[in-house]
């Protein structure tokens, strides 16, 4: 769960559930304070929580709100002191609201819930809504509706995660409420969480539904956030393939239904689970396979899980295991990104030969590995042109 800067942020769909057109704002860079995943329907270049301290804090001063937990309540209730001469960062205003409540979030502030509450409830005789009237004048008239639609959206998202940070359970009416208008999946699993860091198990009826979509983005992160709540993993990943994505769902609806009536979350384990770090198991890699999933983790930068290693013992290993990426490649019930790592590294090796694996796998039941297939065979198709073109 993340309170998502607005410099960032694709905003999707209006709060009733109609659709608007994407558009994205400027980037800053972001840095993450330990919560979970930002919502699977949202873009990815989506950053994490807060700005950065000081540029946030530089901000906040320099628009002459101050960043004590009064002084950012007073902001949002009546506003920016002037609407002249204002620096020139953030560009858009509204940023500074989104700054206010992570701030505001993170103090843990309970004297900020009842003006959060308002914001997220659409009150617009709060200051924080004419910040945003601000912006919407200096956006071009034919942009103006669109404008102020994303950021309603947007401002309503992040002051209803900073309640579940907050932690207050009198917002829970509200944010059920919300979660029931609202229609987008990433909006659903993210006020699921919140209400679980209320003590309200309510949104888990809505993961179950996603979870039961049985598709790689929305059903992994509803499941991720069915675990966050409840504790229970029953192995439902971005990397399952189509014939587990057909079975696992029915775990995830059999344990709630059998505790549904009695299930009372515990914000405490919640908020632990959410802010687990990375495994830091390291195990001896015994497989083609094994190697490859190693390879396939394109976040260890410093190869501390052994990621670099793996792809230098599998580029040294050639062609010799070919017999072992085609059967790895194959495998309907092998994890996607294992698959999808044997793909490449066949490609690597075999650039000249025929592209019957790749052929075959055009026709795969999971459509990732079916949109690779033909990557690859583009790719092939246009490195064979160059060649005949020197």
């Amino acid at each position: 769960m993340r309170i998502i800067p607005l410099r960032s942020f694709t905003i999707l769909a209006v709060v009733a559930g109609c659709s608007c057109l994407a558009s994205k704002l400027p980037a800053q860079n972001a840095s993450d304070t330990a919560i979970s995943s930002a919502p699977a329907d949202l873009p990815k270049d989506m950053k994490p929580i807060y700005t950065t301290p000081d540029r946030a804090t530089e901000d906040l001063k320099s628009h002459g709100i101050g960043t004590s937990e009064d002084q950012l309540i007073e902001f949002l209730k009546k506003g920016l002191q002037r609407t002249t001469n204002l620096p020139e960062q953030p560009p858009e205003k509204s940023q500074l609201i989104i700054d206010a409540m992570a701030r505001l979030a993170e103090m843990k502030s309970r004297a900020a819930v009842d003006p959060i509450m308002r914001i997220a409830r659409f009150d617009t005789t709060m200051g924080a809504f004419r910040v945003i009237e601000y912006d919407v004048s200096k956006s071009s008239p034919q942009s103006r509706d669109d404008f102020r639609t994303r950021a309603y959206r947007l401002i309503q998202f992040n002051a209803i995660n900073a309640l579940g940070l907050i932690g207050d359970p009198k917002s829970a009416d509200l944010i059920r409420t919300v979660l029931q208008q609202d229609k987008a999946a990433g909006a659903q699993i993210q006020y699921s969480i919140c209400l679980g860091l209320l003590g309200d198990a309510s949104g888990v009826d809505y993961l179950v539904q996603l979870i039961n979509l049985q598709n790689r983005r929305e059903s992994a992160a509803a499941a991720k956030a069915f675990y966050f709540i409840t504790g229970q993993n029953f192995g439902y990943t971005e990397n399952s393939p189509v014939r587990l994505r057909r079975t696992l769902p029915a775990k995830y609806t059999q344990w709630w239904s059998q505790h549904r009536s009695t299930f009372q979350p515990d914000p405490g384990a919640i908020r632990k689970r959410r802010e687990e770090k990375r495994s830091l198991t390291i195990y001896t890699a015994r497989s083609a396979r094994d190697l490859l999933k190693l390879a396939a983790d394109y976040f260890d930068f410093n190869n501390t899980m052994g990621a670099a290693s793996a792809r230098k013992q599998i580029s040294d290993a050639g062609r010799s295991w070919n017999a072992q990426f085609q059967k790895i490649a194959t495998d309907p019930l092998e994890d996607l990104d294992v698959r999808m790592e044997a793909m490449n590294w066949y490609f690597e090796a075999n650039r000249s030969d025929p592209l019957e694996l790749f052929k075959k796998l055009r026709k795969d039941e999971n459509p990732e590995i079916a949109d690779k297939a033909n990557t690859l065979i583009e790719q092939i198709a246009e490195d064979n042109a160059k060649r005949g073109r020197l």
